[in-house]
């Protein structure tokens, strides 16, 4: 199986398995089939409290914000820039960033927000066509919940 193959492969598996089921008929591009959990995801994504990011004196905007894990003494602490990068989340009891997704493509964020333990990326990937996709992440229990292939229309509001 060549590279591209497996990277479409990868592509229908993670869509299908989070509930937005994708579709490559007409010419092998994807596009999204709005199922009922594709739409719960978009709707809670546009609930969830939008965190604000900070412009820099070189005009870069950055996330850089801390979440107070319940129970514990440890932070979150939640960093990203909105140029090619990824999303990362830092805990104070771990020595390593953990990125929430893999930089492909020239991976830019675009949204991050937060509901209660869960926490939103928004982000789209733009080298040769161009893959949105939203992450739902449990940040208190430290786990992906759910990602989805998404429409950037649907992320509109």
């Amino acid at each position: 199986m060549n590279r591209r193959m497996v990277s479409r492969f990868r592509s229908m598996a993670v869509g299908f398995t989070a509930g937005a089921v994708m579709n490559t008929a007409g010419g092998g591009c994807a596009r999204v089939t709005r199922t009922v959990e594709y739409r719960a995801a978009i709707e809670s994504f546009h609930r969830a409290i939008q965190r604000e990011h900070v412009v820099e004196r070189n005009q870069s905007a950055v996330w850089d914000f801390q979440l107070q894990v319940p129970g514990t003494d440890v932070i979150a602490e939640v960093r990203a820039r909105n140029s090619p990068g990824v999303v990362t989340i830092k805990y104070s009891d771990e020595t390593a960033d953990r990125p929430l997704y893999r930089y492909v493509d020239y991976s830019i964020p675009v949204a991050i927000r937060t509901a209660g333990p869960v926490l939103y990326v928004y982000w789209v990937e733009n080298l040769i066509g161009s893959h949105s996709w939203l992450l739902a992440y449990d940040w208190e229990n430290r786990r992906e919940l759910h990602r989805w292939r998404v429409d950037p229309n649907d992320m509109l509001k």
